[in-house]
């Protein structure tokens, strides 16, 4: 099955590049970007991540700007999709840049999260691992059952043409996502890449629970880039230009 991938972006900023790029250099600021997917194909509408409000990203940062064309709702009416109409929602990991309340506006959707990801969110060895997410609206989303929640373990084909590989690293149970395009294989990262200098200097980000892991998952993610595979970075300006190139395939 191909798919079509409609990226929105929903903020945007500047980090230091050590965030970015472990060991950077601390004198040094990258441009960001904040990002969710739309994905399409096989009589399905799918999301990877929702975005955030404004006024919940509030919550957490004032480090991030949102205009008021970029809310997540609004773009997705742009192109003619309703909340009711999102079937599932994939969600890469749980910080609140990633799954945020809005996604309770998808009454219809399943949500498939990484098992690791879910138990260790709720039992975290320290309490700052839980400190960019909103752990209550995890709690919340469990409640509905398998029918709302269905929670991964490990690599998964999740619909024929869509895999989901378990990334670790950024977040104890990240998880990246392959797609079958008209363009080729597409891989939406995540926060496993965040800048695709990651990719070009072989070093993975610097915000990470664990560095081992996210090394292992960048050298996963640069062996798909090496069969051809095109990786979507989700926080770099760049794959703007990716993605618009695969459209005109």
């Amino acid at each position: 099955m191909k798919y079509q991938i409609t990226g929105f972006v929903v903020g945007s900023g500047e980090s230091p590049e050590p965030r970015l790029v472990y060991l950077g250099d601390p004198q040094k600021s990258l441009d960001t970007i904040n990002s969710f997917f739309l994905v399409q194909g096989d009589n399905k509408n799918l999301l990877i991540d929702v975005g955030f409000t404004e006024q919940y990203c509030r919550k957490y940062t004032d480090g991030i700007r949102q205009e008021r064309n970029q809310d997540p709702l609004l773009q997705l009416s742009s192109v003619g999709i309703n909340q009711e109409d999102i079937d599932d929602i994939i969600i890469t990991h749980v910080h609140f840049d990633h799954f945020s309340d809005i996604i309770q506006e998808y009454t219809n959707a399943r949500i498939h999260i990484q098992k690791r990801e879910f138990e260790f969110t709720l039992n975290p060895p320290h309490p700052w691992f839980q400190e960019f997410i909103d752990v209550n609206l995890l709690k919340e989303i469990a409640k509905g059952g398998e029918s709302r929640l269905n929670l991964i373990d490990g690599a998964c084909e999740l619909f024929p043409g869509i895999n989901t590989i378990p990334t670790p690293g950024h977040t104890a149970g990240h998880q990246s996502v392959l797609i079958e395009t008209n363009a080729g294989d597409c891989c939406i990262t995540g926060d496993a890449v965040l800048n695709y200098l990651n990719l070009e200097r072989d070093v993975a980000p610097g915000f990470n629970t664990n560095l081992i892991e996210c090394m292992q998952s960048l050298q996963k993610l640069r062996a798909l880039s090496d069969k051809g595979v095109t990786i979507i970075v989700g926080h770099d300006p760049g794959m703007l230009e990716l993605l618009e190139k695969m459209q005109t395939i």
